[in-house]
């Protein structure tokens, strides 16, 4: 499946060439062992590696370079027109905080790509309803088995801050990301069964909660969510992109001042 998404990332990510058709600069971030870095490399992308274990890629060692995604990365702003981070934001302390950095490194117009587990699909749901936790195959976040390694003093955490799509959906338009898109990467056979039996009531469920809470924001005063965002987030929820893979792939374009936050009553 490994192999899969990263002709999936090479191929989406490849398609797209700037002016004067100089090749794309791409930010490989965490790199791990280096093997999309080479395979976008191969595609001819000018590719960059980054990861808090450098030494560990077998990508170029001159263009891999020691980041960590909980802190400020060690790039210029602007530097990129593509960041690629696989399997990454689920590592990390502090999301909000790495997302404001793709936001500065990114050029403006410079797509940011994301693949994550899925805690939506349907088995992720049943296993967190007895178990609190994604998958029957997990365990509990702990501080012996969770913790995979250290730098100094920087962590490599296990799959300990996994997010739901939609709050990553969140903190990607609050930082000026738009034209955001929802892949499914990995099949899952048991959320595929549920699909078709739970797709109806999952329909009445989330409209009745989108719209209860639209009509309490009004009678409260605060900002109510539009009616096209409110059907956006509609489509998403109930996609089989979201309720039928164990993986999903967000794709996001950096567009400064896409997001302007509404003015809140006195």
């Amino acid at each position: 499946m490994s192999d899969a998404i990263d002709s999936f990332l090479v191929a989406k990510i490849a398609e797209g060439r700037p002016d004067g058709g100089r090749a794309l600069r791409v930010l490989d971030l965490p790199a791990g062992d280096g093997e999309l870095s080479r395979k976008l490399d191969a595609a001819g992308l000018s590719v960059t590696g980054a990861d808090l274990f450098p030494n560990a890629s077998g990508f170029r060692p001159e263009r891999v370079v020691r980041a960590d995604m909980n802190r400020r990365l060690p790039f210029e702003d602007g530097a990129f027109d593509v960041l690629v981070c696989q399997e990454g934001i689920e590592h990390l302390e502090n999301v909000a905080a790495f997302l404001r950095e793709c936001r500065r490194v990114l050029r403006e117009g410079g797509e940011l790509w994301l693949t994550t587990p899925n805690v939506m699909d349907l088995s992720s749901r049943l296993a967190f309803f007895w178990l609190g936790i994604k998958s029957f195959h997990g365990d509990l976040p702990n501080e012996e088995a969770t913790l995979w390694g250290a730098s100094g003093e920087s962590y490599y955490h296990g799959h300990a801050f996994t997010l739901p799509f939609f709050q990553i959906r969140y903190l990607l338009r609050i930082e000026d990301f738009d034209e955001i898109e929802l892949h499914g990467l990995k099949p899952s056979g048991t959320s595929r069964a549920l699909y078709w039996a739970l797709r109806p009531l999952a329909g009445v469920c989330v409209r009745r909660a989108l719209r209860r809470r639209n009509a309490r924001d009004r009678a409260d005063g605060r900002p109510a969510a539009s009616g096209e965002l409110l059907r956006e987030i509609e489509r998403l929820a109930l996609s089989p992109e979201l309720l039928c893979n164990g993986k999903i792939g967000i794709r996001a374009v950096r567009r400064e001042g896409s997001f302007r936050p509404a003015e809140q009553g006195g």
